[in-house]
């Protein structure tokens, strides 16, 4: 059982192996409520509605899934994590996150399994597989901060994907010249008259996730697209917007 500790403690606590860490950091916290929130989450999954997006992180592209209970997004899962390599859970309860499952990746090493409890958006519990892991409160305030940031924004592309996916939107035929990458990747057209597009990627199907994979392959064919232009609260920008959304693409 980790958590949180000012330096000095942490440093008490590396030398109380005779003793349960417990004992030495005081009472358990009560994180009753959170494991009942990702309990409710998991049982309901399957009568969720599932959206895909994916974003841009500080390595390249993050895939999130996300599952909506009655319009109300209640679970995010991402790859890579927050923490970088692997995966992470994020359970969310009125908007806020309450409980994240980390699965941090390592090099000719076992992964390491994190469970952080959150309580008004600060970490109150923190579990970690890794016996020699004690976060000091600079790494709570870290977490906390990388966790406030992401969430808005995973929640925004995934809003973005549930709205997009029973939608057949409108269809534009053209010239694929490529990926552009930003806070959102944006699939580059060109049109049969010669007027360059772009569309925001906010929801992807097997055949987006292949141009993604490698878009020189594919830049130069003829396709045609499904669309929709809708106004959307992006964060990046600050504000809403209109954006253009790509909904799928055939090949000519």
């Amino acid at each position: 059982m980790i958590y949180c500790l000012p330096k000095a403690r942490a440093f008490y606590a590396a030398f109380a192996s005779a003793l349960s860490i417990a004992t030495v950091l005081g009472q358990d916290a009560d994180v009753s409520h959170q494991r009942q929130v990702y309990r409710q989450i998991n049982a309901g999954e399957p009568k969720m509605q599932q959206a895909k997006a994916s974003v841009r992180g500080s390595e390249g592209k993050v895939s999130l899934t996300g599952w909506f209970e009655n319009g109300k997004l209640r679970k995010i899962e991402t790859s890579p994590g927050i923490s970088g390599p692997g995966s992470d859970e994020l359970y969310l309860d009125q908007g806020n996150p309450v409980f994240v499952f980390s699965r941090i990746d390592k090099a000719n090493a076992a992964p390491t399994e994190e469970r952080i409890y959150f309580a008004g958006g600060k970490i109150v519990k923190w579990l970690s597989s890794d016996p020699s892991f004690v976060p000091h409160g600079e790494d709570c305030e870290s977490m906390e901060s990388r966790v406030a940031a992401e969430v808005p924004r995973y929640a925004a592309a995934l809003g973005l994907g549930a709205k997009a996916k029973n939608n057949d939107g409108a269809t534009i035929d053209g010239v694929f010249t490529g990926i552009e990458q930003g806070d959102y990747a944006h699939w580059k057209l060109r049109e049969d008259d010669g007027t360059e597009r772009s569309f925001f990627i906010m929801n992807t199907d097997g055949a987006i996730e292949r141009v993604l994979a490698d878009p020189q392959e594919y830049e130069g064919r003829a396709c045609t697209i499904r669309w929709e232009r809708r106004t959307e609260e992006i964060p990046e920008a600050g504000g809403t917007m209109d954006i253009d959304i790509l909904l799928g693409v055939t090949w000519k």
